[in-house]
């Protein structure tokens, strides 16, 4: 068996064949850059596969009459779909205007004293 280093965006994916079809770079040694299906070693990480994923594999070509061609060793570099959803989306306010005191309360020596008790909620 040889061993081809490959590097190449996802058009598509067939999920029920383990099926991926690549636009890829050129192989050397193998072949020039072209889009293809690919058959998976291990169909069930098609899963993790989307279009526009950029990926990086190794291209298992078997010796025998057949000549098999199989990609091993798939690594995601670059998501065109992230997978990852945080379980809980955080509201950040913005910040609060300050409520000009002099509006609410009335300042007698050292003392403030609420103008009214609707102010006082609203400061």
């Amino acid at each position: 068996m040889t061993v081809y280093h490959l590097r190449g965006k996802v058009v598509s994916t067939d999920a029920p064949h383990g099926i991926v079809v690549l636009d890829h770079e050129a192989i050397p040694g193998f072949m020039d850059a072209m889009t293809m299906p690919y058959q998976l070693k291990d169909p069930s990480i098609i899963s993790e596969l989307h279009p526009g994923d950029v990926i990086t594999a190794d291209v298992l070509v078997s010796k025998s009459s057949e000549e098999t061609v199989v990609l091993d060793h798939i690594v995601v570099v670059a998501q065109a779909k992230p997978d990852y959803k945080p379980s809980v989306i955080y509201h950040v306010p913005a910040p609060a205007t300050r409520c000009r005191i002099s509006r609410c309360a009335t300042r007698t020596g050292g003392r403030f004293t609420w103008v009214s008790s609707r102010a006082k909620r609203y400061c």
